[in-house]
């Protein structure tokens, strides 16, 4: 049994790019985050329900992803910027954005979550900018 916070894994998983935000969403409804975590590395079974979502090859990518990604210390780094990291479904995880029609599965916060029940700013990026993207 792991002794990480379920946040420690969530942070290592948030950052896999084969995963996209609609894959981990499906992965985190079906598994809790040190479980999704052993799935995706192969110490463990993934879901049935997600077979046609997570081929070998998709599976492969992540794994290979995930061993450069150690949840120890991706936790140690929001950790010491005072990030806290939670899933949707999460008591933590702001209302406001529950409803929202495709809600991160992760979320890194910072600061106050209540602030977000007043008049707000979004700032929306990419993991994955394209060129013209960054040149903006």
């Amino acid at each position: 049994m792991s002794t990480l916070p379920d946040g420690a894994y969530l942070a290592a998983l948030a950052g896999v790019r084969p995963l996209g935000p609609r894959r981990l969403r499906r992965l985190l409804t079906h598994h809790e985050p040190a479980d999704a975590h052993a799935a995706l590395m192969g110490e463990a079974p993934l879901a049935p329900a997600l077979a046609t979502s997570f081929t070998p090859v998709v599976l492969d990518a992540c794994r290979h992803e995930l061993a450069t990604r150690d949840p120890a210390v991706c936790w140690a780094g929001c950790a010491d910027v005072g990030i806290d990291v939670v899933a949707l479904g999460d008591d933590r995880y702001p209302a406001v954005l529950v409803h929202d029609p495709f809600p991160p599965a992760v979320l890194f916060l910072r600061g106050d979550p209540a602030a977000l029940a007043v008049r707000r700013v979004g700032v929306v990026g990419t993991r994955n900018a394209t060129r013209q993207g960054l040149d903006i």
